[in-house]
């Protein structure tokens, strides 16, 4: 090896140490680097129908299985009047949207034979997953959860606050609603 490309080699790996060492040596702290635009709707499940308000509205059972979560009221006739007259399972009392996804159904025989790494879930063409909502949420207190969470760049939990930055405070209060 050269003397230049040795001392090359040398200077890289130190600078490499020196790097690490440095990373090593400092406390862990949430940094202001943005990853995430987001708040977490928090509800529970309400029921399991044959339902899709947005696919086959008004036609209940035309659906194949779907589990709901939110809006107690949900239901194949379900409209943005409706869900807002509905009562709401969320953590956020001003969410009465409804939220749905393909039920999972499994029917495993024990003992299972064959190889069971291969299995994969799917849903409708092609392999992919998805989840449907219909908006029923307060206004005043949607555009806060976005205005802070998502255009302020956290990952927010249903209350607005985001525990990897929680200098940047809680978008509702701890009631989860909107300060007064």
């Amino acid at each position: 090896m050269s003397r230049k490309l040795r001392a090359l080699a040398a200077t890289a790996a130190a600078g490499l140490f020196a790097a690490v060492l440095a990373v090593a040596t400092q406390p862990a702290q949430a940094d202001e680097l943005v990853t995430h635009h987001e708040f977490q709707a928090n509800c529970s499940v309400t029921t399991h129908r044959p339902d899709d308000p947005i696919v086959f509205p008004g036609l209940p059972g035309a659906s194949h299985m779907h589990t709901f979560l939110g809006n107690n009221s949900t239901n194949a006739g379900s409209t943005d009047a409706s869900l807002k007259a509905g009562q709401t399972n969320c953590r956020t009392p001003d969410d009465k949207s409804a939220y749905w996804f393909p039920s999972l159904e499994f029917k495993i025989a024990f003992p299972v034979s064959g190889d069971m790494s291969r299995v994969r879930l799917s849903s409708g063409r092609g392999y992919t997953w998805h989840y449907d909502f219909m908006n029923a949420w307060d206004g005043p207190t949607l555009q806060a959860l976005v205005s802070h969470c998502v255009n302020g760049g956290l990952q927010c939990d249903p209350r607005g606050y985001d525990q990897y930055k929680p200098h940047r405070g809680a978008a509702l209060g701890p009631d989860h609603r909107l300060p007064r």
